[in-house]
């Protein structure tokens, strides 16, 4: 006998044999059933979650919309534009009805408004206290004004579409959110109008 000869034969008898458990075929079984698993999980918290992102993103239009509100009512007096303090005027009467009317829109009126979106909104709305500010002392509030309004305005009309997206077995909610949608809407290029953009 040769040597590759020997050494073949003593290599084949020194290989391991193949374990039953992670044989190729019990391999394929046990991965496809721990994807499944998995994708059964997902779509159980992805099922379980969309009342709470319902209810989320209602209690996030109610945050932003009292924010913008408070903004409005704060800086009404500063502003000389009467076109502008009319389209301030209208706009602060629907924000008025929508803050009394989108707590009845929760889907879990037990819950609270968590606080990563209350820090987010406030930083949104401190932003806006602060441009304005400059505005009063650049003697440019109402154009400062007009921009910062055009601005929460139309992010105000996208949370609008995202809760519309949302809900969908509530057809008041809808509704309501739509017609609110298209008030909004009307006055908006009032704002954009003033700023010239």
């Amino acid at each position: 006998m040769d040597n590759i000869a020997y050494l073949n034969q003593i290599s084949s008898k020194n290989k391991p044999k193949k374990s039953a458990l992670f044989g190729e075929k019990k391999f394929k079984i046990i991965g496809i059933v721990i994807g499944v698993i998995t994708l059964l999980v997902i779509l159980l918290i992805i099922f379980t979650n969309l009342p709470a992102q319902e209810t989320d993103l209602v209690r996030r239009l109610g945050f932003r919309t009292k924010n913008l509100n408070t903004l409005i009512k704060d800086n009404q007096s500063n502003i000389k534009s009467a076109k502008l303090r009319a389209s301030s005027t209208s706009l602060t009467a629907i924000l008025d009805g929508m803050l009394q009317n989108i707590p009845s829109y929760y889907a879990d009126p037990n819950s609270t408004t968590p606080d990563f979106v209350k820090n987010e909104e406030n930083e949104t709305y401190n932003l806006a206290v602060q441009t304005l500010n400059d505005g009063k002392i650049t003697g440019t509030f109402d154009r400062a004004y007009a921009r910062q309004m055009s601005f929460y305005v139309s992010i105000l009309v996208a949370l609008i579409d995202d809760v519309l997206a949302q809900t969908n077995n509530n057809e008041a909610a809808k509704a309501y959110f739509t017609s609110e949608k298209a008030q909004i809407e009307v006055l908006a290029p009032n704002f954009v109008e003033y700023y010239g953009v």
